[in-house]
């Protein structure tokens, strides 16, 4: 798929990994959609940043925690780009840093909070969004995590929801063919504030992390490979 003139929508596309794959797209010459949560200011910035390209961007805000946004994000895109869309990035992300061993501390609330962020949003997006990509012959690729691949990362619910999203990702990609190709990348930990952001405790990492760039260079190739469905994209920062 060639990148340019075509129009995507970057859930978390003011922060983090987000802003960097809303910039990448922005280079190639994609017109862009940006979801955002509590970061507006962020979120301005980053239209900013993609505008410097010649390209229109636009930021919407949706709060994926919640029934129904996901699918007014999707919808207020498509009618702000008059019906188009070609590309979903399912960037968003949300955690609780509980040790694995701290069963009881994960209460109801933390569990429905993570799994709608981190697995319902991304389904009820391209729910919403399977017509319009599949009129463009389009493409989505969703944000897994190592954690979804093995019992890992900051919680139990976030290792959960990324392993569902994986299965979710294959599920997809057999759905929505072959008119849309559904893909993903499940990196290990990333070299953004994400971890601050997302109330992680003030204690340094012993784990190697992976440069931003590595991970965006890995979507860009999803999103441009046309014959590319139903892969998951393992970024191991330990292997580098």
């Amino acid at each position: 798929m060639e990148l340019k003139g075509r129009v995507a929508l970057v859930t978390g596309g003011a922060t983090g990994l987000g802003r960097e794959i809303v910039a990448a797209l922005a280079a190639r010459g994609a017109s862009i959609g940006i979801g955002y949560g509590r970061s507006g200011a962020e979120a301005l910035q980053a239209v900013v940043r993609a505008r410097q390209h010649g390209v229109e961007a636009e930021a919407f805000p949706a709060d994926l925690s919640r029934a129904g946004d996901a699918e007014r994000l999707v919808n207020a895109c498509a009618e702000h780009f008059r019906g188009r869309l070609d590309m979903l990035i399912n960037s968003a992300g949300t955690t609780a840093w509980i040790p694995f061993a701290q069963v009881k501390a994960v209460d109801d609330a933390t569990w429905d909070r993570i799994l709608a962020v981190n697995l319902t949003a991304p389904f009820a997006c391209a729910r919403a969004a399977s017509d319009l990509l599949a009129a463009q012959n389009g493409a989505i690729v969703n944000v897994a995590s190592l954690a979804g691949l093995a019992p890992r990362g900051s919680s139990i619910p976030y290792s959960v929801s990324k392993a569902a999203l994986i299965h979710l990702t294959l599920c997809l990609a057999a759905a929505l063919a072959p008119r849309v190709r559904v893909n993903a990348v499940a990196p290990g930990d990333i070299a953004t504030d994400w971890a601050a952001r997302t109330g992680r405790p003030e204690h340094p990492s012993t784990r190697p992390t992976l440069p931003t760039a590595e991970v965006v260079r890995a979507v860009m190739t999803l999103l441009e490979s046309d014959g590319s469905t139903g892969q998951v994209v393992t970024l191991d920062p330990q292997l580098g």
